[in-house]
C-alpha cells in the first residue's frame, strides 16, 4: 500500500495506516477479511480522483458490489475506481452491471463535472450504488 500511495502523490489524501483502521473495521462488519478488503483499497488508491472524503465510502461500496453482484473485489474495485475517476462515463459503464442512473442523474453528473465540482459527482454515483447495492 505504501507502494501505491507514495507512486500517486498521496493523492488520496490518506495514510497507509487510516486504510488498514479501515479495512479492519469493515473487516469486522462484513464479509470480507481484512486482505481482501486491503487488496480493494489498495485498486481503489490507483485511481487519483478518489479523496479522503469519498475513499471509506468507495470501499464499502465495492464490498456490496462484489457481494450482490457475485465477483470479486478486485473487478468491483476496478468499476467503482473508474467510476470515480471519470463519473460521467463511469455512469454509461455501470450501466453494464445494472445500475441504472436516470436521465435527470446523468446530466446532473455531466453538469458537476463541467463546473469542477468532481466530488459532488462523485457523491451521486456512490448513493445511487448504495441504492441498489448498500447493506
Amino acid at each position: 500500500m505504501g507502494a501505491v500511495l507514495q507512486s500517486t502523490g498521496y493523492a488520496a489524501g490518506i495514510s497507509a495506516q487510516q486504510a488498514k483502521k479501515w479495512a479492519d473495521e469493515l473487516a469486522r462488519t462484513t464479509l470480507y477479511e481484512d486482505d481482501a478488503v486491503l487488496a480493494a483499497e489498495n485498486l481503489l488508491l490507483t485511481f487519483t480522483n478518489i479523496s479522503k472524503e469519498t475513499f471509506p465510502e468507495a470501499t464499502r461500496t465495492v464490498l456490496d458490489m462484489a457481494t450482490a453482484l457475485g465477483t470479486d473485489t478486485r473487478g468491483a474495485a476496478i468499476s467503482l475506481g473508474k467510476a470515480m475517476q471519470d463519473p460521467i462515463r463511469g455512469a454509461v459503464a455501470l450501466r453494464r452491471v445494472g445500475v441504472n442512473f436516470n436521465a435527470q442523474m446523468q446530466e446532473q453528473i455531466k453538469t458537476l463535472v463541467e463546473h469542477g465540482d468532481l466530488l459532488s459527482a462523485q457523491k451521486i454515483v456512490l448513493k445511487e450504488l448504495a441504492t441498489e447495492f448498500g447493506g
